[in-house]
């Protein structure tokens, strides 16, 4: 089912599977403009939905390497589904849902699942703010459970076939360096393509040869912003959206394996580079580094959390 909020400044359209944003609308004064995408065919939404395409993750957000941890009694084995390591809660992550949703005076969507696989009750509400989406996350779990979620959501401001021409900033002195599968590693700080400090042309990022992108065709890193945010501009339809959590980390993947797998509505095939996927969290596989906060959930334990996209007008 799709479910429709709307308010003077925002239209969003959500899908009951993944809770997934089908259409975000910002209105700029003179006309809707579309911050994102969606699938031509809904029923990838229900089934492979390769890009995760603006859906809900968990429990797990990003790579558990080799899919395993320690519990603190024994190691515990997850599914891998990514280069030997577990991605995104695999085959039975959340994005794999079909969530119920009631709809609260047009500005508030409640949405609610059961995960039998994860043995944990799910509630997501999304709600506008004048010109922002607030995403709130309460989950209770019924097993010990690793706990980092995201919102796997997509931008391209301008419309175009790429997010070359946007420029970003990202409010973060360290960034989390990949081993050769893809799992975050160790933090370093910021340089070259990484120290998004100031305004920057991805275009020009993108250009910028770095060891790390033999890893990963460009950036797909966590980012250390513990209270700062990440912004996103499009000089073209002149607005932008802020991007901010209570969580210190934010992955930053500039659509590096859109390759064509898929096509998206009045767009065609999916392009590299076409969109940027802005993904607060804490730090992947951090229930291995163990540099930050303890994601291990004991039974009976509320995980909260809350994602703001604040849209706005570039004068």
């Amino acid at each position: 089912m799709i479910y429709k909020i709307q308010n003077e400044f925002l239209d969003v359209e959500i899908y009951s599977w993944g809770a997934s944003i089908l259409s975000m609308k910002f209105f700029d004064g003179f006309n809707w403009q579309e911050t994102t995408v969606r699938y031509s065919d809904l029923s990838l939404y229900e089934g492979d939905n390769p890009y995760y395409l603006n859906s809900v993750i968990g429990p797990h957000s990003g790579r558990i390497k080799d899919g395993k941890y320690y519990s603190g009694k024994e190691w515990i084995q997850l599914e891998t589904n990514d280069r030997g390591n577990h991605l995104h809660g695999g085959s039975t992550g959340f994005h794999t849902l079909n969530f119920t949703g009631s709809i609260i005076e047009n500005t508030k969507l409640l949405m609610k699942a059961m995960d039998e696989p994860n043995k944990c009750d799910i509630q997501i509400t999304f709600t506008l703010e004048e010109s922002r989406l607030n995403i709130d996350y309460q989950v209770t779990n019924y097993t010990d459970l690793v706990m980092n979620m995201t919102h796997h959501t997509y931008f391209n401001l301008s419309g175009e076939d790429t997010i070359k021409n946007h420029r970003i900033k990202v409010d973060a002195d360290e960034v989390c360096y990949l081993d050769e599968s893809g799992a975050p590693t160790y933090l370093t700080d910021v340089s070259g393509p990484f120290d998004l400090r100031e305004w920057s042309v991805l275009g020009d990022v993108m250009k910028d040869g770095h060891e790390q992108f033999k890893i990963t065709d460009n950036i797909d890193h966590p980012f250390k912003v513990d209270d700062g945010d990440v912004k996103l501009e499009s000089s073209e339809s002149k607005i932008g959206v802020c991007v901010s959590s209570n969580r210190p980390y934010v992955v930053v993947y500039t659509g590096n394996y859109l390759l064509g797998e898929a096509e998206f509505l009045n767009k065609g095939k999916s392009l590299k580079h076409q969109l940027i996927a802005i993904e607060p969290q804490y730090l992947p596989n951090d229930v291995n580094l163990l540099i930050g906060e303890n994601q291990l959930l004991k039974k009976d334990s509320l995980y909260t959390q809350t994602i703001c996209y604040d849209f706005y007008k570039i004068d």
